[in-house]
């Protein structure tokens, strides 16, 4: 954590023992809401939120709240122009309405073309609310309003492939 203010940076090591500390050191995705929060996306771990002014750790999508103790895998963390904070997971999208609020699965059925194999790892909303999908499986093009849902797969077989950024300019 850096305080340019104060001139001075925090380390977090993880405390796989503490509840309200850091459970790895395998970090995926950061990201900072409106609030000052900080959203952590780790690998195993699933997502962490620190609260700057306490300096602790919510910890959220842990394999032991998972119902079947799946680690939860966040490669990505993406918030859209209607503030809905998007978790890249592996095998499914989450929406997590806020960081104690309720979080929503983002079914296949939004997007068949979007199945539970491909593993998201990077977003993209254009203005006009049409959302780009970096997977796996190439790039997938999704409009909300609509419901419109298309696959663009790799063009050749590539070893290793996956779309891990995407940028508009």
């Amino acid at each position: 954590k850096l305080s340019v203010a104060k001139r001075k940076i925090t380390q977090f090591l993880p405390e796989k023992n503490q509840p309200s500390g850091l459970k790895t050191k395998q970090l995926t995705s950061i990201f900072q809401d409106q609030q000052g929060l900080l959203w952590i996306g780790t690998y195993g771990y699933g997502l962490h939120i620190l609260d700057n002014s306490q300096s602790q750790f919510n910890n959220q999508l842990t394999a032991e709240q998972d119902p079947l103790g799946r680690p939860h895998n966040i490669w990505s963390i993406y918030e859209d122009s209607k503030k809905r904070v998007w978790l890249a997971e592996q095998n499914k999208l989450t929406i997590v309405h806020s960081p104690q609020g309720k979080q929503t699965i983002f079914h296949a059925q939004q997007c068949p073309e979007l199945s539970t194999k491909i593993s998201v790892s990077t977003m993209l909303e254009k203005p006009d609310g049409f959302f780009w999908l970096g997977s796996n499986e190439g790039l997938y093009s999704w409009e909300e309003n609509s419901g419109n849902c298309r696959h663009y797969p790799f063009s050749k077989p590539v070893t290793k492939k996956r779309v891990t950024s995407l940028f508009q300019d």
